[in-house]
């Protein structure tokens, strides 16, 4: 059965979204008296729209080979033998852009990932079932919390190396980088920049212990992002 068409999503995002419809202008009253700024929110809010039907429409497909090809047809850079199960992707304002994955990578149900910033994950590296990961720290300043003041907002990349194993449940935090053969134990929650070969765990994460039986085996790449 054949998906809906662009005019098709266009009347599901209309009703879907009631933010959407406030914010379009009277279709008799005056166009000059509709600003560009509120055209510009207009068109940024359906498009945002759209991503995130989209978004919901991709966790129908079973395939996760076939859903990485998709993600790649929609703007995502995604290399070959790509592997994602159900997951969430969020915070859509550039759509899929800013994910970039490079070649044999898994990624496991239930994963979070935040498109805000640019997320970039290495060859081979495995995000096992129900990791979070964040590109962006906000405590509220679209609803003016006080919190704003002392925490602004930020946005800041998440790069993770090669060969990188990221346990159940794992959460990095917006601007770390994890390098190459670097691995997270389950529940670690990673809240600054990782080195390479090495194990962390806990809250935050910590390094417990060293891998240098495969970082000799398979040298010490350094990550590009």
């Amino acid at each position: 059965m054949a998906g809906p068409t662009r005019p098709g999503l266009v009347v599901l995002a209309w009703f879907a979204f009631p933010s959407l419809r406030m914010r379009v202008p009277s279709m008799t009253s005056d166009k000059s008296s509709v600003s560009a700024p509120a055209r510009a929110g207009f068109g940024h809010s359906l498009r945002h729209g759209l991503y995130l039907l989209i978004e919901k429409a991709l966790r129908w497909c079973i395939n996760p080979r076939l859903r990485a090809r998709l993600l790649k047809l929609l703007g995502a850079r995604i290399g070959r033998n790509v592997r994602i199960y159900e997951i969430q992707l969020f915070n859509l304002g550039q759509g899929f852009r800013n994910l970039v994955l490079a070649d044999d990578i898994h990624i496991g149900p239930g994963c979070r990932l935040d498109l805000a910033g640019r997320v970039v994950i290495g060859t081979r590296s495995t995000l096992s079932p129900g990791v979070t990961i964040l590109t962006h720290a906000d405590p509220g300043a679209a609803h003016a919390s006080l919190l704003a003041e002392y925490y602004p907002p930020q946005t800041s990349d998440v790069c993770i190396g090669s060969d990188c194993w990221l346990g159940a449940n794992v959460t990095v935090l917006a601007g770390v980088r994890i390098h190459d053969l670097a691995v997270a134990a389950a529940g670690a929650v990673v809240t600054t920049d990782v080195p390479a070969a090495v194990v962390v765990a806990g809250v935050p994460a910590r390094a417990i212990k060293a891998i240098t039986k495969v970082a000799k085996q398979s040298g010490d790449a350094a990550i590009t992002g």
